[in-house]
């Protein structure tokens, strides 16, 4: 009985944790299809922006992480969260060559529309 409530248990924590890599994923490939169309990347572009895309998430995600499992404060994960921020806007910037009110416009919508998906 114990063996299969931990079996149980183990499958549904995988299944968790799978569920939210799938989000980010599906939420990153919006973001960039999207992108591409209102910008209109090439593809060299679109890979680009695919890979700034991901490793801002994973930054986010870790800075999340490590405040969570009390290795920084609140202000640190907030100065954090706003390094990484100015990054991603800086590269998206960069790649897109819009200025960043430009960009507000589009960066708005997609606030609006992430967490529909």
């Amino acid at each position: 009985m114990k063996r299969a409530l931990l079996v149980l248990l183990m499958v549904t924590a995988f299944a968790n944790v799978g569920a939210a890599q799938s989000s980010h994923q599906r939420k990153t490939e919006y973001f960039v299809e999207e992108a591409t169309k209102e910008f209109k990347l090439n593809r060299k572009k679109r890979k680009e922006l695919l890979q700034i895309r991901q490793k801002y998430v994973k930054d986010f995600v870790g800075a999340g992480k490590e405040f969570r499992k009390g290795n920084i404060t609140a202000e640190e994960k907030q100065k954090e969260f706003n390094r990484i921020n100015t990054k991603f806007k800086e590269d998206f910037g960069r790649l897109t060559g819009k200025t960043q009110i430009e960009l507000g416009v589009f960066m708005t919508w997609m606030r609006k529309e992430l967490p529909r998906l």
